[in-house]
């Protein structure tokens, strides 16, 4: 089996539920069999979305266009060159196309009408099953064509559909409250038997059994299990399902993928990777997007000399690949890590750093992808956090100057509160003294003001209090601190 990035399990009859919203570019990687070449996935880092048919595979490149590979007795791998594309799926013998303007195109087997695809411009999701596909509109509903057996090209009316998945002869679709619609083939109680509840996130549909994402994270299934493809793993981090044939894929918050049901063709044989981004279920061998992508942190490089309760920027140049970044301070030569408070959130390259109370020349940055550290980067050398002596120093920013001045004639000739003399003013957290516990609380609420979310007017400590927590309070706090 080849050991290339862009993994290949299992065969894919139905793939996406949804189109990406980012692009980012991955390699992918294929297990499963593999006798048409089906698992052997076209080379290059620039994937972003993937769809795995019966014996062939389709990917999707950053750029827009598509490649296929594996079997092609009806064409399915005939694909058009103009990178005119969104989002692929696939059928077990033809290929769904969602183009960027909205607009559906299918290539391959039309026994069943399959390449007859509904018009217009609308569409954000696709879904191929066995000879049949679905497509899920922006207004939110739904449309399908193709074989018509059991009624599963005639689609349930409604405006509140949010994702899709087309098995052999049934397809499943998830609505906005959370509530399933399954219709077609009802041999094995796919229909009779799905869950009347509204507490599902994320819905597929296997060969003839179905696989539904609850809200708090665990798994259900049903319909046929005579591979044990309906007996689901145990735990509530899960992300997202995949289902073809007799068997089904789940992934994890970590970005593994589990495996349960049919193995006959080493459907099981998921390939270790450090995040999979995407995935997709064949019949007999399977795809997965493996996310890569490289980080640099550029600022602090080494050398510099900050100042506690001083705001600098710790800077990054990251793949639009990771979405998320953490970001996490050392001050002991990187033996060990904390997060910074409050959490970095996104991928915006840059995040504005209050300096934390420390005096020690052996202070880092370290900036990762997350939730998986696939990529990291630190900081060049140490740089150095002084807590600044000077007692005029009323701003914080350890120089005494005009804007102390400012600070101090405000409150020339006033008079403060008296407080007993073991209980601190200053102790936000109402134990009596100040230390780590009050520094976090002063930190989330750092630079906030009446109305913002981290707002707590305990910690605008000026006198008379000027409805902003900035580094004229930090000065104070700081003065208290033990």
């Amino acid at each position: 089996m080849t050991t290339c990035k862009f993994w290949v399990f299992g065969l894919s009859l139905a793939i996406l539920l949804a189109v990406p919203s980012v692009s980012f570019g991955g390699t992918i990687l294929g297990w499963g069999d593999n006798s048409s070449g089906q698992a052997t996935p076209a080379a290059g880092s620039d994937f972003s979305d993937i769809a795995a048919g019966y014996d062939f595979s389709v990917a999707l490149r950053s750029d827009g266009s598509v490649v296929a590979w594996g079997t092609n007795g009806d064409g399915q791998c005939n694909l058009p060159t103009a990178p005119d594309y969104k989002a692929v799926a696939a059928g077990e013998y033809h290929t769904v196309l969602l183009n960027k303007d909205g607009s559906l195109q299918v290539i391959g087997n039309n026994a069943y009408n399959q390449t007859v695809c509904p018009t217009g411009n609308d569409f954000v999701a696709i879904s191929g099953g066995g000879w049949h596909s679905v497509a899920l509109r922006a207004n939110g509903t739904l449309a399908a064509w193709g074989y018509s057996s059991s009624g599963v090209s005639t689609p349930p009316s409604g405006s509140t559909f949010t994702a899709i998945d087309a098995g052999h002869t049934h397809s499943i679709a998830l609505k906005a409250d959370g509530s399933l619609v399954v219709w077609g083939n009802n041999t094995n109680k796919q229909i009779t038997n799905a869950p009347t509840t509204a507490d599902f996130k994320g819905v597929a549909a296997g060969g003839y059994h179905c696989v539904a994402l609850k809200k708090d994270g665990s798994l259900v299934a049903w319909g046929l299990n005579t591979s044990g493809q309906c007996t689901v793993p145990a735990g509530n981090d899960y992300v997202t399902v995949a289902a073809k044939g007799n068997y089904s894929l789940a992934r994890k918050t970590d970005g593994s993928i589990v495996a349960w049901g049919d193995n006959s063709s080493g459907q099981h044989n998921v390939p270790s990777s450090n995040f999979f981004r995407k995935m997709s279920a064949g019949v007999r061998h399977a795809l997965a997007l493996e996310e890569i992508g490289t980080i640099a942190l550029t600022t602090p490089h080494g050398g510099e000399v900050w100042a506690t309760g001083s705001v600098q920027t710790i800077a990054w140049t990251a793949d639009a690949g990771i979405l998320d970044v953490a970001v996490e301070y050392s001050i002991d030569n990187g033996a060990s890590w904390i997060p910074v408070s409050p959490p970095n959130v996104g991928n915006t390259g840059t995040y504005n750093w209050f300096v934390p109370i420390a005096n020690s020349q052996e202070c880092m940055v370290r900036v990762s992808s997350s939730p998986v550290a696939f990529a990291t980067d630190v900081s060049d050398a140490p740089f150095t956090i002084y807590q600044c002596t000077l007692m005029s120093d009323a701003n914080g920013d350890c120089v005494v100057n005009i804007e102390d001045f400012a600070i101090m004639a405000e409150e020339w000739l006033t008079n403060g509160f008296i407080f007993a003399p073991e209980y601190d003013p200053v102790s936000l957290d109402g134990d009596g003294d100040v230390d780590v516990d009050d520094f976090v609380i002063f930190s989330n609420a750092w630079l906030t003001q009446p109305g913002d979310p981290e707002w707590n007017a305990k910690c605008d400590l000026n006198f008379p209090p000027d409805n902003f927590i900035d580094q004229a309070d930090f000065a104070i706090f700081s003065a208290h601190w033990k």
